[in-house]
């Protein structure tokens, strides 16, 4: 079945971010101290789409726990 819709506008919110492998040395920039301000993001941009880069398991589980949403 295929709809036409006129006059509606729909808009989708799209987020690529690198998180960064969390097993690096990095010092000031480590993974425990970048997590709060990663979901803080998530939280406030709201997007309907979020492609993430560089992650391994355990960032992706703190991400899936803490914004239950996605």
């Amino acid at each position: 079945m295929k709809m036409l819709l006129i006059g509606l506008q729909a808009s989708l919110n799209v987020i690529s971010f690198n998180i960064r492998i969390g097993t690096c040395d990095d010092g000031d920039n480590s993974w425990d101290i970048r997590k709060p301000a990663t979901i803080a993001m998530i939280r406030v941009e709201k997007p309907d789409i979020i492609g993430l880069q560089e992650t391994v398991d355990f960032q992706e589980w703190y991400i899936r726990e803490n914004c239950s949403a996605y």
